[in-house]
């Protein structure tokens, strides 16, 4: 069985939250929609055996209401044998709870399309040849919680745990997540520069638990270093204001332990 690795993963995500908590909606208050795109590539020292092309996610969100919001996306990623497209649709509403506590609330549908090669993957009791398309239905949930500067979210992913099979065996499989995450936002200097201590923790086959530091500048930019603990990965983000409604984010993934990197870059228009 081969287990689909149906997580993009993405490392700049303290500003955007929602590919991994469909409650957490990232859309300020002069903002009525946003479109993002983002995109990741996996670097290795054997370019032979490692030449996987780069992940794509396009998001848009927007506001139905004061307190609801919609968001929706398309995933494109390639690995050896097969091609996974997914489509993303969900919705989320806000519960104010008092003047500066509110509690989100969402859930998404995920359609995931497989293009399975089986020439690449050489299954002869199979008896498929060519190339497939096997679609397959997900769901995520979620809910997030924010006091003035403090937020906490518990999310799912893949809760039906979809799979694809071949002669009656699990060929893919969406494995089930569980995110935990925790962020605070310290003022200083009336504004000017603010300071974000975070985490997320991430149950899937194994554990995983990010831990990091957001630094603010004026509004315009953060820098970000956050450790991956299991798997000692060190991971450097920037985001800068390019407009009043435009934004770029970098982040670069490296680790003593594996010769693999990654370099995620995120393009975001609010409007």
């Amino acid at each position: 069985m081969v287990w689909a690795q149906s997580t993009l993963r993405p490392n700049n995500y303290l500003k955007d939250m929602n590919y991994y908590n469909i409650a957490a909606i990232p859309l300020p208050a002069d903002e009525d929609r946003s479109v993002s795109l983002y995109s990741k590539y996996l670097l290795a020292d054997d370019e032979v055996t490692w030449n996987k092309p780069p992940s794509f996610y396009l998001s848009y969100m927007g506001k139905t209401g004061a307190n609801s919001f919609y968001s929706l996306g398309l995933i494109n990623d390639v690995y050896s044998f097969y091609n996974r497209s997914s489509v993303y649709a969900g919705y989320t509403h806000r519960f104010q709870l008092g003047t500066h506590r509110s509690l989100h609330a969402g859930g998404r549908l995920v359609v995931d399309f497989d293009a399975i090669n089986w020439d690449k993957l050489q299954l002869p009791a199979s008896g498929n040849t060519g190339t497939s398309l096997r679609p397959g239905l997900d769901a995520d949930l979620g809910i997030q919680y924010e006091h003035n500067n403090f937020t906490a979210g518990l999310a799912t992913k893949n809760i039906l745990a979809s799979s694809k099979k071949v002669a009656g065996e699990e060929l893919l499989l969406n494995q089930r997540e569980i995110y935990l995450h925790t962020a605070y936002r310290i003022h200083i200097f009336k504004n000017n520069l603010h300071l974000t201590p975070y985490l997320l923790f991430r149950r899937e086959v194994t554990y995983e638990m990010d831990a990091g530091l957001n630094v603010g500048l004026l509004n315009r930019v953060d820098v970000a270093y956050q450790i991956r603990l299991l798997g000692l990965r060190h991971i450097f983000n920037v985001n800068a204001r390019l407009t009043k409604k435009m934004s770029l984010g970098l982040a670069y993934e490296t680790s003593p332990l594996y010769t693999d990197k990654s370099v995620d870059m995120v393009l975001r228009y609010g409007f």
